[in-house]
Parts: C-alpha cells; sequence; structure tokens
C-alpha cells in the first residue's frame, strides 16, 4: 500500500533477484517489479486505472511503477521476456536497460517472439559468442558483452582436493509427467554409469535437484527429494545421492553450493544442462550425453549424440586417463567454452 522509494537499479522480473541483491549488498538502492504480479503496489494499480483505464492495465502498470521509482538502469535476467525489450521506446531515454542471459538458449526459447516488432535494449549480456545468433536476430542492441554465467562467476574457484580418478554427475531428474523422455535417459545413463563404475572399480556421485515438496521446510525438501530420487532410481547406491543448498540449522557454516562440490572434481558427467557451460568454465573435464539437438555438436569429442555400454565406455575411459592440460588444449576452439568473470567484474 506504500508508493516505492526511488531507485538507482530497478530489477525487472524476480528472477534471480535474491542473488542479484545480495551481489549488489550495500552498494546501490535496488526495487524489484514483480512482473508476474506475484506483489502489486496499489496505489500505482490504482492511479493507473485512474489514468488510462483499464485497457492494457499492465502495461500501463509497469509503465507507472518505473516512472514512480525513477530508476537509471533497468536490468532483468527474464531474457527471453518479449515486454521487456518492448520498454525501452516507451521509457525515459536516459534510463539504461540491460539483459542477462540466465540460462542455456536455443531458437525454441524465442518463437513467442514476434516479427517486424521493435525490440531493443542498451547492452546485452550473454554466455558468448554461440548464443549472440538468438537475440541479434531479433534485438536491436547497442552492445553485446559475454560475462558468462552470473551465477557461476559468484561462486569463487575453491582450490581443494581434486577427486581425479572419480566421477561426478549432474542430474536433470524432476519428478514431472512432462519430463518422461529425460528421466528414461538419465536412468539409462545412470545404469551405465553404475556398471562402468562397477567395472573400473572407480567411485562416481551424483547431484540431485531438489524436487516438489508440501513443506517449504528446507529439511523436509531435502528428505523427500532424497526419496523421491530413491524410488525412482533404486538400482543406484543411496550412498552416492547427494544435494546442495540446504539451510544448515547452525548459521555459523557455510551452506554447500553445486559449484562447491563440481570443484571438487575433474570428470563431470551430464545430459545437457546449462550447468555443462559452467563446467567448463571452472576448467573441469566435460562429458556429455544429450537429448537436446542444440547442444549437440560433432566437433566436440566430449559430447555423444548416441548412448549405448560400447560408446559410453570408450568415452568415459578415454576422458578420465587424459590429464587436464591435453583435454582443454583439445578443446580450446569450441563455442562451449564461456568466460568466467571473477565475481562478475564487467557486470558489476
Amino acid at each position: 500500500i506504500n508508493l516505492p522509494n526511488n531507485s538507482n537499479i530497478l530489477l525487472y522480473d524476480t528472477n534471480l533477484s535474491n542473488q542479484f541483491i545480495n551481489f549488489f549488498k550495500n552498494h546501490e538502492k535496488i526495487q524489484i517489479l514483480n512482473t508476474r504480479y506475484e506483489r502489486i503496489n496499489l496505489l500505482i494499480l490504482i492511479n493507473s486505472i485512474s489514468k488510462n483505464g483499464f485497457k492494457n492495465l499492465m502495461t500501463n502498470y509497469v509503465l507507472n511503477y518505473i516512472k514512480f521509482t525513477r530508476p537509471k538502469l533497468i536490468l532483468t535476467f527474464n531474457d527471453i521476456s518479449p515486454n521487456f525489450y518492448l520498454l525501452k521506446d516507451k521509457i525515459d531515454k536516459k534510463i539504461i536497460t540491460i539483459s542477462v542471459q540466465q540460462s542455456f538458449r536455443n531458437s525454441e526459447e524465442f518463437k513467442h517472439f514476434k516479427k517486424k516488432v521493435n525490440y531493443k535494449v542498451d547492452y546485452l549480456l550473454t554466455y558468448g559468442k554461440i548464443f549472440d545468433q538468438y537475440y541479434k536476430k531479433l534485438i536491436v542492441y547497442k552492445k553485446i558483452l559475454h560475462i558468462g554465467s552470473f551465477l557461476n562467476n559468484l561462486k569463487t574457484k575453491k582450490i581443494t582436493r581434486i577427486r581425479k580418478n572419480e566421477i561426478l554427475f549432474i542430474s536433470q531428474f524432476k519428478n514431472y509427467l512432462s519430463d518422461k523422455e529425460y528421466n528414461k535417459h538419465e536412468k539409462n545413463l545412470l545404469i551405465l554409469l553404475k556398471n562402468f563404475c562397477d567395472k573400473k572399480n572407480i567411485n562416481y556421485k551424483i547431484i540431485i535437484r531438489k524436487q516438489y515438496s508440501n513443506s517449504n521446510d528446507e529439511e523436509s525438501i531435502y528428505k523427500d527429494s532424497k526419496k523421491i530420487f530413491k524410488s525412482n532410481f533404486n538400482f543406484i547406491d543411496y550412498k552416492n545421492i547427494l544435494i546442495t543448498n540446504v539451510k544448515k540449522k547452525d548459521t555459523s557454516k557455510k551452506i554447500t553450493t553445486t559449484y562447491d562440490i563440481i570443484d571438487q572434481y575433474e570428470n563431470i558427467l551430464i545430459i545437457d544442462s546449462s550447468m555443462g557451460f559452467e563446467i567448463l568454465s571452472r576448467k573441469k573435464k566435460l562429458i556429455a550425453f544429450p537429448l537436446n539437438k542444440y547442444f549437440r555438436s560433432k566437433k566436440n569429442f566430449f559430447i555423444s549424440r548416441e548412448l549405448n555400454a560400447k560408446i559410453f565406455e570408450q568415452k568415459l575411459s578415454k576422458i578420465i586417463s587424459m590429464k587436464s592440460k591435453d583435454y582443454f588444449k583439445k578443446i580450446e576452439d569450441t563455442s562451449f567454452l564461456i568466460p568466467f568473470d571473477k565475481r562478475n567484474k564487467i557486470l558489476k
């Protein structure tokens, strides 16, 4: 019910809002514009209705919110939102707009953009050159900068004992019916991984993503996630399952993130997660068996479009036995290499 304060930076959409605010902690005044209307400022809504009526109400609400907060800069991590790129022609020309790529992108994710529409932004901050093509076709921009992954850049690479003759698998399993194809693919891949590691006497670990829980309590989500995973992949040794980003009761202890665990391993196996780009930027040897056609490439020896026991064993044996310097020398020209901008200096 209170009008928002003036802010130097307005964050358009709640995507990565917590991480961004912590990133700029004590540096700038930041306001968040809830573009999915999780929260609505009643005074601005009433003002929008009294000025413009109900026609294009939510567009007028967004523009009104910008006028009240008077930002110098509007930034979003919702980089595939057409509405964000329509703002530039509707707001004060002095306001700078920045779009930051939040995840792996392909042409499918830009299908909801309309042709012959003037989408504009001042700065496009992408993972790397490989992704520029999707934005360039649709959006008029002043400058593109390659910054890698915002989240990845936040986590400084840790110097730790590296588990060289071991494998870390990044699970993409979701407990949703719509992901049947991915879940089947992951199960097949994990069977091959377990058989390979048993045969070669190699240790492996699996990081699982947090699954849905009826409780908001982190500990409950942790337990439910392990149950969901175990019930779907009951052939996997329970001891090999890891989950990260769980809040600990002792606040003095640091929370372990996926990046912290990645830094402990030299060989990392994925399907086609966008984390693959982040893994390579952290100088870890990547092996991928993708389903996503945009992730596939005949040029990259660490990617296989086929998944069977023979190819799996050949691929893993070859990469695990390779020295890290030889691996990265072989892929130095790959488009999958993105920058690691320590603590997001470019963005800051």
